[in-house]
């Protein structure tokens, strides 16, 4: 295998900027006549702010229920778990992304303010999030995963295993500088794969995170936290799916 060309095929997923990801969620669409609830459902102002212009991080207490809804698939989230506004109301966006602490998936509260936003110290901490998007807006997953993937990595190459994965290590990028090398970990079988990780090198930078890449209900769902929780990529993976699931069932409204 040809390390160049893995770290080339790779670095674009694992340094996409802050910016990249809120261009690409910016990107809702409008709810249309057919797609709006019957109950008055009023969408929310700031996210059809942040369709057109990101919105600053400002979250809150709130587990007021927002139903949102990617790729033809409802969820139906507290308002508490969004890293950045959704309009809610059942309209059909590109993607969204939420905020948690691990290990048991809490969404903010009074009690954790600082440390899910950040503030109480530099790194990820126990911070992680979970961005969900529909393939039509994630055209660039297709193209940096699968095609290239299969390609730059040979299916019968021979890679050590670390955490029940194999493990690929990259080169600097064109000889670039530290903070481009990156860790690849996928399964056996890599040119069917449907989920692999991609994490900053150790050495790279002062707080390595990891890419989690994996499918939720034919949806792209990427799931970023420090690489110290590595090792436990199999419980995460397993946890996101089951909040997944939860907010996918509708509450029930109280008599």
């Amino acid at each position: 295998m040809k390390q160049g060309t893995l770290a080339r095929v790779f670095i674009a997923g694992v340094f996409i900027s802050i910016t990249c990801v809120m261009v690409t969620l910016a990107g809702a669409l409008p709810a249309h006549a057919e797609d709006a609830p019957s109950d008055d459902c009023q969408a929310s102002a700031a996210g059809e702010a942040y369709r057109n212009l990101p919105a600053p991080y400002a979250p809150g207490p709130s587990t007021a229920i927002v139903h949102v809804r990617v790729g033809g698939q409802n969820f139906y989230v507290p308002q508490n778990y969004f890293r950045h506004p959704a309009i809610g109301c059942g309209a059909e966006e590109q993607g969204f992304l939420l905020r948690v602490l691990l290990p048991d998936m809490e969404g903010y509260t009074a009690a954790n303010a600082d440390e899910i936003e950040g503030v109480d110290k530099p790194g990820w901490g126990r911070r992680m999030n979970i961005l969900v998007q529909a393939l039509e807006g994630a055209r660039d997953y297709m193209r940096f995963v699968f095609h290239p993937f299969s390609g730059g990595v040979d299916p019968n190459g021979t890679y050590p295993t670390q955490y029940g994965l194999l493990h690929a290590r990259s080169n600097r990028v064109r000889s670039g500088p530290p903070h481009t090398e990156i860790d690849v970990f996928f399964p056996a079988g890599v040119e069917t794969a449907r989920h692999f990780i991609v994490c900053a090198a150790v050495e790279a930078v002062p707080s390595p995170g990891c890419a989690h890449h994996f499918f939720y209900l034919g949806l792209q769902t990427k799931v970023t936290y420090g690489r110290d929780h590595l090792p436990q990529w199999r419980e995460i993976e397993t946890k996101v799916r089951s909040l997944l699931d939860q907010f996918g069932s509708q509450p029930r409204k109280e008599e």
